[in-house]
């Protein structure tokens, strides 16, 4: 019979089992729908593991659903409903003190697994029913909050995304800087330039490592590990050179707001500096020539164009690109004050994002905060 599925993913990556989630489909026998078919109230935990710290990772199912079956690599705890509330148990199942039976007691070399009488014989600490009805009602709480804090993150991300495709192209304009390119590469009052004509590029280098005071002073300076796929700018660098390692070495400082581009490794990931910073020979600086572009605007015009640097880079050991790789990259330009406009909107909303991800931070430490005072007892519930 037709079935669907309720996989070690949606465990793993959910606290909640609800309608929302795209379950597999599949099919099972009679034997196999009696034995695994779910109902409400469940609570499903990972039972196998590539590591020992991802083993039971809980989830409860919070709607009935039809036809739900439990997966391979997972286990069915069914809660006595008169002695344990499944909220409870499965926020409980989470909490290191219990979690750590599990991680030590998860057998394997390779993969990492529990056995049902691990399982059964895990010892939790419960309080009387109705106490931990609250407690789960509290951390639910916690949940949905940051659940919409994701959602919100995730929807003006998608709204950044399409801004950035329609303002870098010029199918979407600001009406006081003229028509939008319906059906032309770009607007007739932009120009095409090739990055080389628009910013001056910088090598970078590294002092020797065999000469210690060189090294451990208060110069940031950037290896592509500093760089993030996501950020904006990079604040801060892993390691520092001191005056002496900069003057005696061939690296460069590039000044506050201009941009940095990795031409080894991630081949093409741009980030701009809130301070001025020295750099190693694996990437090269950007200083925008001021009477052409705003380093702003060219900070997001090349994270849009990222596919044009990445398609010349394929180099015969690993991606790279060399000095020669700007001159044959085109992109779009309108005039400065256009510029200016697009990249103060794009700011603006990296700037919201950037709230919404403290805020985010933030709601999650408190519920790692709250959740150790309850599910012990430090704090109990009226």
């Amino acid at each position: 019979a037709p079935v669907l599925l309720c996989n070690y993913m949606d465990v793993y990556q959910n606290e909640y089992i609800t309608n929302n989630l795209k379950f597999m489909r599949g099919s099972a026998s009679g034997a196999e729908i009696d034995k695994f078919s779910l109902r409400r109230g469940d609570v499903l935990i990972t039972k196998d593991s590539e590591t020992a710290e991802d083993i039971a990772s809980a989830a409860v199912l919070a709607d009935e659903i039809q036809n739900l079956i439990c997966g391979y690599h997972l286990a069915i705890l069914r809660p006595d409903k008169e002695r344990m509330d499944s909220y409870f148990l499965a926020k409980t199942l989470q909490h290191h003190r219990v979690h750590n039976q599990f991680v030590t007691k998860a057998n394997g070399v390779t993969r990492y697994g529990l056995t049902l009488s691990v399982i059964n014989n895990a010892k939790i600490p419960v309080p009387p029913l109705i106490e931990q009805a609250e407690i789960a009602k509290i951390l639910s709480t916690w949940d949905r909050a940051i659940e919409q804090v994701q959602r919100l993150i995730e929807a003006k991300q998608r709204q950044k995304k399409g801004l950035m495709q329609g303002l870098l192209t010029g199918k979407l304009r600001f009406p006081e800087f003229g028509e939008p390119s319906c059906n032309k590469a770009i607007p007739d009052d932009w120009k095409l330039y090739k990055l080389s004509q628009v910013a001056h590029i910088i090598n970078g280098g590294t002092p020797s490592r065999k000469i210690p005071q060189y090294w451990g002073g208060n110069i940031p300076w950037i290896a592509v590990g500093d760089f993030s796929e996501v950020d904006r700018f990079i604040s801060d660098t892993k390691e520092k050179i001191t005056e002496l390692g900069f003057r005696e070495s061939s690296t460069n400082l590039l000044k506050t707001g201009e941009l940095i581009i990795s031409a080894r490794g991630t081949v093409g990931a741009v980030a701009q500096l809130t301070k001025p910073m020295a750099f190693n020979q694996t990437s090269y600086g950007l200083r925008a020539n001021t009477k052409l572009a705003l380093n702003d605007f060219l900070f997001y015009l090349l994270r849009q164009f990222n596919h044009k640097i990445t398609d010349i880079s394929h180099g015969a050991i690993f991606d790279t690109i060399t000095r020669d790789t700007f001159d044959y990259i085109e992109l779009p330009f309108p005039n400065l004050h256009e510029q200016r406009k697009i990249a103060d909107v794009l700011g603006k909303m990296d700037a919201q994002i950037d709230q919404l991800k403290k805020h985010l931070e933030k709601l999650l430490e408190q519920k790692k905060g709250l959740m150790q005072k309850l599910l012990t007892g430090e704090i109990r519930v009226k």
